[in-house]
C-alpha cells in the first residue's frame, strides 16, 4: 500500500534524526562531564505537561489466511496525552506519557467468498509508553516505546442486503516510534511524531473465523502545555 510506504520512510526519516541527535550530543558533550544540567539558563523540559494530537493513520489486519483476507483502512486520528519529564543528567530527558485517540479508520471490500461484503476497522487507540529524549535548549528529540490498545472490529454481509455477521474485540499489543518537539514558548510546546503498533493475533467471528494480527502506522503532530508554567510560572 503506497501509505504503508509513506509512512515508513517518514519513520525511517525520523529514526535517523533521532540517531543522528545522539551521535552529536555523544560528540558535543564529551569534553563536559560532571556539568550540572539547567545551570545556563536552558529550557527545562521537566515536570507534567498535557495537550493535543492530530494526525493519519493506515492500519494493516494482516489476515492470516488468504482466504479470509479483510481491507486495510486509513484516516484521520486525533486525541489528547498527557505526560511528566525528567530533565537528568545536562540535555538527557526521560519521561512516561499516555495517550487516547479517536480514529477513522474503515474499509469495505468483496471478501474471498464473493457472495459476501467484508469491512475491518477501529473507533479508537490508546498507548502507555516511556520516552528517552536528547534536548538541545528549546529543541527535544526522542524515542519512545510502550503497551498499545486498540479496538477493532468487523463483519460479513451477504450480498447486496443480506445477514450481517459482526464481530469486535480490544486488543493488546506494543508501540515503538520516534519524534521531535520545539518549546514555542515557556509553555507551548509543538512537535511530530510517529508510532508502530503491532497487536496480538484474534479471531473474529463474522459467518466463519477470521484470523487477524493488525498493525498500525501513525503519523501526528502535537500541541503540548507545560503545566507547572501555565499555572505557577516556574
Amino acid at each position: 500500500m503506497v501509505a504503508n510506504s509513506t509512512l515508513r520512510s517518514i519513520a525511517g526519516a525520523l529514526v535517523g534524526l533521532l540517531l543522528g541527535g545522539i551521535l552529536s550530543a555523544t560528540t558535543s558533550n564529551a569534553a563536559e562531564d560532571n556539568q550540572v544540567a539547567i545551570d545556563d539558563g536552558r529550557y527545562d523540559w521537566s515536570g507534567p505537561y498535557s495537550g493535543v494530537h492530530v494526525g493519519y493513520a493506515d492500519l494493516d489486519p494482516n489476515s492470516a489466511s488468504p482466504f479470509r483476507i479483510q481491507p486495510d483502512s486509513e484516516g484521520f486520528i486525533g486525541g489528547g496525552h498527557l505526560g511528566y519529564n525528567f530533565q537528568v543528567y545536562e540535555n538527557i530527558v526521560i519521561g512516561i506519557e499516555a495517550d487516547i485517540s479517536k480514529t477513522a479508520l474503515e474499509e469495505n471490500q468483496s471478501c474471498f467468498n464473493p457472495a459476501f461484503n467484508c469491512t475491518a476497522g477501529s473507533d479508537w487507540m490508546a498507548t502507555v509508553r516511556g520516552r528517552l529524549g536528547f534536548a538541545w535548549d528549546r529543541m527535544l528529540i526522542f524515542g519512545t516505546g510502550g503497551i498499545a490498545f486498540m479496538d477493532y472490529y468487523g463483519q460479513s454481509r451477504v450480498i447486496p442486503a443480506g445477514a450481517v455477521f459482526p464481530d469486535n474485540d480490544i486488543l493488546t499489543g506494543w508501540t515503538v516510534g520516534a519524534g521531535a518537539e520545539y518549546a514555542f514558548n515557556d509553555i507551548i510546546r509543538i512537535g511530530v511524531e510517529f508510532l508502530y503498533a503491532n497487536f496480538e493475533s484474534a479471531n473474529l467471528a463474522y459467518d466463519i473465523l477470521y484470523p487477524v494480527n493488525p498493525e498500525v502506522y501513525t503519523v501526528r503532530a502535537r500541541l503540548s502545555i507545560d503545566i507547572d508554567r501555565l499555572f505557577h510560572g516556574r
